[in-house]
Parts: structure tokens; sequence; C-alpha cells
């Protein structure tokens, strides 16, 4: 038995939920759920279910889920709209707290119920963001005065913007992902190189970045000078995840930028899409040991380098790395 609460919700199941008049449990008929919590508070341990309809959430759970002060982590795969939550809480006076103590969020959501909901979850650290919509549901987000930890996922097609991306310039995060589902395009054409120092804001504080999106050539062209730029602004991040970015075998800052190395000191580990192989046979050898000793001057401190495409070249380049005395 665990000390706090967790919600999961899936689709295609339905859950249980507690009827007070007649002390039985009841089925509800628009989600799953799972809840672990103390049998001494909640008198209950493990509840399951199994969807069978598609009706708008149910009022009673989730007034119950709302109002459950131990509840601690919600994840919550089904969508959040305006009228499921006006029907989940139009009967809760406006003045009440809601998920009183939720600290870790997971939701598929509207921005319109996003506005609605984000104002009552203050003590919120983590929150796991699906976005179904181009509302401005980042001004609902940036108004989380607590939050640390935010992972934002477009479950639609999307043109970023630097206007769209600006509240997140005012939190203070000590993690931020921004990631693309493969089912959609996440287009960031129209986001300048000179924009991504500033993009996301919490210089002083941020511990981990990810980041990626189609359509910006310097991902490819100018690859070292977004580390440079990105080293010079994020002094504590020790993980970046630059999903998009294929990095290439001369890491020198461009003349924009000092001629020292390391481009980022405090970085220990980056993920990448791949290391740019030649495309000739000629020095190929001579190729892998310079590609190693650029990773050694200007990435000293990395300890970990990952790829998604060309694992066979990378695997190449950690073997150089370790022979010069580095291991990644």
């Amino acid at each position: 038995m665990t000390t706090q609460s967790e919600i999961t919700y899936t689709p295609n199941d339905r859950p249980l939920h507690h009827n007070a008049q007649d002390d039985a449990w009841v089925t509800s008929h628009s989600m799953i759920y799972m809840v672990e919590t103390r049998a001494s508070e909640l008198g209950m341990s493990l509840l399951n279910g199994v969807m069978q309809s598609e009706d708008l959430i149910d009022e009673y759970v989730w007034r119950y889920l709302a109002t459950n002060h131990t509840l601690r982590n919600f994840l919550w795969t089904g969508l959040v709209d305006v009228p499921s939550l006006d029907i989940a809480l139009g009967n809760i006076p406006h003045e009440q707290v809601l998920f009183s103590n939720v600290t870790h969020l997971y939701l598929t959501i509207t921005s319109g119920a996003a506005a609605k909901l984000f104002p009552h979850l203050q003590n919120l650290t983590s929150l796991a963001l699906v976005i179904r919509d181009h509302g401005d549901i980042l001004e609902s987000v940036a108004r989380l005065n607590n939050l640390t930890n935010l992972h934002i996922e477009y479950d639609l097609d999307t043109d970023l913007t630097v206007a769209a991306l600006a509240p997140l310039r005012h939190m203070n995060l000590t993690r931020f992902a921004l990631r693309q589902d493969n089912r959609f395009t996440l287009n960031g054409s129209a986001i300048p190189f000179t924009a991504l120092p500033n993009l996301f804001g919490s210089h002083a504080t941020l511990e981990r970045l990810e980041f990626a999106w189609q359509g910006s050539s310097y991902f490819d062209d100018d690859a070292q000078d977004v580390l440079w730029a990105l080293g010079r602004v994020y002094p504590k991040v020790n993980w970046c995840s630059l999903t998009a970015l294929s990095l290439p075998s001369n890491l020198g800052p461009s003349n924009a930028y000092p001629a020292y190395p390391p481009m980022w000191p405090s970085l220990r580990r980056l993920d990448l899409w791949e290391m740019v192989e030649p495309d000739y046979a000629d020095d190929y050898a001579n190729y892998c040991t310079h590609f190693a000793n650029q990773i050694i001057l200007h990435l000293p401190n990395v300890s970990k380098i990952t790829v998604a495409h060309k694992k066979p070249f990378c695997t190449r380049i950690r073997r150089e790395c370790s022979s010069l005395g580095k291991i990644i």
C-alpha cells in the first residue's frame, strides 16, 4: 500500500466509483481509472474497470477526484474539453479549491478547458500536456506558479511561432520538453535561429531541455551554432535532447561567438538525430579522428551522446573518442 493516491485513465474501459447512498461499487460510463490510496483515509485500495461507452466524463467520478485531498498523481489520456468539464464540475461551488494536493498531472485537454481547470491547480509542479487545439493554452500554463517540470506534445498539425511560445519565457522551469508526435507535423520554419536563445526562458533554472520540430535548416546547416547559442544562455542544463539536429564534424563556433572551448560547460548528455557521416571513403579514418577530437575539445564534460539515426557511425566515433581517452 502506498502513501499517495494515483489516477490512471486510458480509453476503451469503464471505472468503478463509490455510491454513497447504498455503499456499493457501481459502474460509470466514460473512463477507466485506477486509484490506490491509504485504506485508513479512503477505505479502498485498488479500483479497476472497463469502459463500454463513449459518454462524457461522469460527473460523480470527477467530483470525487476533484475534491480528493489525498490525490497526488493524476494521469488522464481521454480528452478534457469545456462541455465535459462543465458537466463534471458544474455542481461544485466556484470558490472551492479543486485537486488541492495534485502535484503531477498528465492531461489531454483543450485551451478552453485548461482556462477553467488550471487556476485550481496552483500546487502543481509537474505537467505533461497533450494539446488538442490551436488556442492560447500556454497562457494558462504560464500562470501555474509552482510548475517546474513541463512536457508538451501537440496532438494535431501545428505551425509553431515565437509569439505562440512567448508565455514560456515567464516561467522558471527545471525541465522542459517540446516533442513531436510522428502522426502530425510540428512545423517550426517560422522560428528564426536568432530566437532560439530566448524562446523558452527559464535561463537561471533549467537543467534539462528537449525540443524538436521540422522545417528549420539550422538543425542541419548550423547545428554547432545551435549548441553554442544554447550553451551561452543555459548554464545549468546538463541534459539536452535535440532530436532533429545533425551534429557536424567541425564544432568550432562561427564568428558570432568567442572561439574558446567548451561550447556548453554544464552539459553532460546530448541526444541527437545523427552525427554527420562523410559521403566519401577517402580519408574516412582521418575524418573520424578529427570528429572525435572536436568532441573532446568542445564538449569535454559530455559523458554520453546518443543518436536516433546512423547509429553504427556514432559507435565508430565513440571508439575513436575512447582511443583518445574520452568515454562517451
